[in-house]
């Protein structure tokens, strides 16, 4: 998936020409997504030091507060998608925000048996992969055996 810098349409930062500045970027709240299970310093990925910022727990509220104009920050392009063709929100030119693809992961243990509720999100999971053009991997790990994978956290 693809995170976009948005603002809505009338938002200060929508009007003010192209690229937009650092120092009025950090002049109006950034809305960022913090994992509420991370410390409060953990470092988040698109966040302009030295500016106003919002923190919140949840995309909803991150989508939400942003349509309320009362800030700007990054939604995944799938999120964002039908207000964007609205024209409700708009993609921001912000050369320090880095738009690039993120990899997701869904990882479930096979060596018991699962719940109703687990199997059911299981095969949705597995229905949206099959009906999504985009590429999806399929990694096993031998029985028993729990294959990990670790990746080094980017630092600003």
């Amino acid at each position: 998936m693809r995170i976009l810098p948005v603002a809505r349409r009338d938002h200060p930062l929508a009007t003010c020409g192209v690229p937009i500045p650092p120092a009025l970027l950090r002049a109006h709240a950034q809305i960022v997504l913090r994992d509420s299970a991370q410390s409060s310093d953990a470092p988040s990925l698109n966040v302009l030091e030295g500016g106003l910022r919002w923190s919140v727990t949840d995309v909803t509220a991150k989508k939400d507060i942003i349509l309320a104009g009362m800030g700007w920050g990054g939604l995944p392009e799938h999120v964002a998608a039908r207000e964007l063709a609205a024209g409700e929100l708009v993609v921001l030119a912000v050369p320090e925000f880095v738009v690039d693809r993120m990899e997701l992961f869904v990882m479930r243990r096979r060596d018991r048996p699962h719940g109703v509720v687990a199997s059911a999100l299981w095969d949705e999971l597995k229905r949206q992969a099959a009906t999504t053009p985009a590429k999806t991997e399929t990694r096993r790990a031998p029985a028993g055996r729990a294959k990990t994978r670790t990746r080094a956290r980017r630092r600003k």
